[in-house]
């Protein structure tokens, strides 16, 4: 996948899931200032008070989130798609591929409900845009590049492509394909060995091992 193109969709990616981060971080200026006089001094160093009490941890787990959550909707048109390109045309399919905002996955073709059956399989297809390698190495770059060397961040990313992946079979109300499963393994894959390299850096750097989270497994 180009690097340029990578940098573009986890853009979309951060930006998608950062408009209600943004507005909670709107509210929060708002209650550090709220019934402070800034004309004064007292006022002023009530919120330098106030903004000593927000916890940056707190703000970091809420960005994580934030970013999970655009994974999780980002993997679940991606996992969503491939099953409705694997399925016979039907007009109820072809609406709900066409309600698909396939731009912020980078994919600017023709309109997914208009079709042929073969131009359908050609992209679910082995050098296909929404083949298994295309789009696993999609959905990781968009995590990879969106994350940069944040493993928590990282993590989060992971979790969401999984949880895309869940609310998608939920949509389908049935399994996804087995193109679906295999994108889904080989995008984990290269999420887990950023992460591992991480970790082994941070294990080299600290001169000891660092378990993984038990949860890393799909």
């Amino acid at each position: 996948m180009d690097i340029n193109t990578a940098s573009s969709m986890a853009s979309n990616v951060i930006n998608r899931s950062s408009v209600s981060s943004k507005e909670n971080n709107v509210a929060n200026s708002n209650n550090l200032l709220k019934g402070v006089n800034l004309r004064t001094e007292e006022g002023k160093k009530e919120v330098m008070k106030n903004a000593s009490n927000v916890d940056a941890k707190a703000l970091m787990a809420e960005y994580a989130l934030q970013f999970q959550t655009g994974m999780m909707e980002n993997a679940r048109d991606s996992f969503g798609i491939q099953g409705g390109l694997s399925k016979a045309g039907t007009d109820e399919l072809r609406k709900f591929l066409n309600s698909i905002d396939t731009k912020t996955i980078g994919y600017n073709g023709k309109p997914l409900g208009s079709l042929t059956s073969q131009e359908a399989a050609d992209l679910i297809s082995e050098d296909g845009f929404f083949g298994v390698k295309k789009t696993s190495d999609r959905l990781a770059d968009f995590v990879i590049m969106g994350a940069g060397n944040d493993i928590d961040k990282l993590l989060a990313g992971r979790k969401g492509i999984l949880q895309g992946y869940d609310s998608a079979e939920r949509l389908w109300g049935d399994k996804l394909p087995d193109i679906s499963k295999e994108t889904l393994d080989k995008a984990l894959e290269k999420i887990d060995k950023k992460i591992e390299e991480l970790k082994g850096s941070s294990s080299s750097s600290s001169g000891g091992a660092v378990a993984l989270p038990l949860d890393m497994k799909a």
